[in-house]
Parts: structure tokens; sequence; C-alpha cells
């Protein structure tokens, strides 16, 4: 993977604007309409566009915010679309939960995917480490250990297996925590489980 290609894609998303409301709209579509090579094209669109803002903000030091039709709405309107917007999260945010869920579920069913890469290459799995030094881990790697995602992700490898979870930093006892392993499966980790993990 060549890492100028992949810096070009990070200072376009975090500098043009247009290229940048298009991977919010149409992620993977704006992904295959680059002229990248079709294994970082495949990486990109491995990850997550939250995760891709991690990747650019540490690449390019720019946080990229959405802002696309809510912003010019909530400008456009005026008051009433101002209180709306104080509103809005509080009517959002079981979804806001459910969607930080969702992307721990996916975060670990990447983690699963890129372990059995490593095993096929390597003949067993990899420890995190492993994982990001290994070309097709380094981006989920990064993005594991970035730190400002609200769930912590741990990897243990013991032999022939691995465990992956993901558990909430902040609210361990009232957020959901989740578990792979080698058969890809995701799945809520339960209470007796989480005390033997």
């Amino acid at each position: 993977m060549s890492d100028e290609e992949l810096q070009r894609f990070y200072e376009r998303a975090a500098h043009d604007d247009a290229f940048r409301e298009a991977l919010w709209n149409d992620y993977e579509g704006t992904i295959d309409a680059t002229d990248l090579a079709p294994h970082v094209k495949a990486m990109l669109k491995s990850v997550s566009p939250e995760q891709l803002a991690v990747m650019v903000r540490k690449a390019t030091g720019v946080k990229l915010v959405r802002w696309g039709a809510i912003g010019k709405v909530v400008l456009g309107v005026g008051a009433a679309a101002v209180a709306a917007a104080i509103l809005l999260p509080a009517l959002q945010g079981a979804t806001r939960e459910t969607s930080i869920e969702t992307t721990a579920m996916s975060t670990l069913q990447q983690l699963s995917l890129v372990e059995q890469q490593y095993k096929t290459r390597y003949g067993t799995f990899g420890a995190l480490d492993d994982l990001a030094r290994f070309e097709d881990g380094q981006a989920l790697t990064e993005w594991m250990r970035d730190g400002e995602f609200p769930y912590e992700f741990t990897l243990t490898v013991d032999g022939d297996t691995f465990t992956g979870t993901a558990r909430h930093k902040t609210r361990p006892d009232t957020r959901k925590a989740f578990i792979v392993g080698p058969d890809g499966a995701v799945r809520e980790l339960k209470d007796e489980e989480s005390s033997a993990q």
C-alpha cells in the first residue's frame, strides 16, 4: 500500500469540501470513484466513516466534522431550527447509542477478518502489535488504539484461538459489551463471561 497514495486521499478528505461531503453521502461509491489501487480502496472501505475521520485527523491534523444540509438548515431557518437543533440530541440519544454499539460490533467483525487474513499468511493469529505491522491490519489497529471512541477494544491470542472484546469505557455497567472469536460471530458479552475475560 502506497503511503503517498493514502496521504493524498487523507489530505483531499481533509481539505476538499465537496469530496468530504461526497464521502459522507456515498462512502463506498466515492472511494470506488477514486483512482486508488484496488487494495487501497478495499482497505478504506473496510473501515467505517467514523474510523476514517480518525485516520484523517491523525494524518493531517484536521478533525472532520460533517457540515452539510443540517448545518445549512439551522443557519437558514432561524430560531425555530435552533430550538429543534437543541432538542434533537435528546431525541436522538438512543439512536446515537445504537450507532456507537453498531460501530463497536463492526470493528470486532473487521478484527476477525484481519485475524483470518493474518493466520492465512503466517499460520497463527496475531496480537494487536502484530496486526499493527500487518499491512491489512494497520488502519484497524490504529482505530482500535485511538482512544476517542467510547468503547475500549482488547485482543487476547491463545494458541489457535483469539478473543476480541469491546467494552464501554465510562459506563460498562449500563452499556452492552461485545465479543468475537475465530468464527467471526459478534455477540453480546454477558456478565458471567465478562468477569472471565
